[in-house]
């Protein structure tokens, strides 16, 4: 049965002319929704968000499922990947834009360059 996500995963596929072996990092995952449902599909999954909690819930779900994904506690102003990713996503709400200040949002994209 499609999941709930399918049509916006469907829609990120297409705009992104992803072919299917990309790497994602998704920032803020939350639960891993998106994430895990990207994995289902076949793609190399890492999802970081800062609530510990929600990255236990879609680690244990990865691995019920046996997916390639993992997930990261930790603040997305602080990741420290190198050239890592071919894909970048914030979903659903995220955290980009809600921070303290615009200096805060602006730490993310700096380091988004790296990834």
């Amino acid at each position: 049965m499609p999941s709930i996500l399918t049509p916006s995963i469907d829609f990120l596929i297409k705009q992104l002319h992803l072919k299917g072996t990309e790497k994602i990092l998704d920032l803020a995952c939350g639960f891993g929704r998106h994430s895990l449902e990207f994995a289902r599909r076949g793609y190399d999954v890492t999802g970081i968000d800062i609530t510990p909690a929600y990255i236990d819930y879609a680690n244990e779900q990865a691995k019920k499922e046996n997916l390639n994904a993992k997930f990261i506690c930790q603040d997305i102003r602080t990741i420290t990947f190198d050239k890592e990713f071919d894909v970048v996503l914030n979903m659903a709400d995220g955290a980009i834009g809600y921070l303290e200040d615009d200096g805060e949002n602006h730490k993310i994209f700096l380091s988004l360059r790296k990834h």
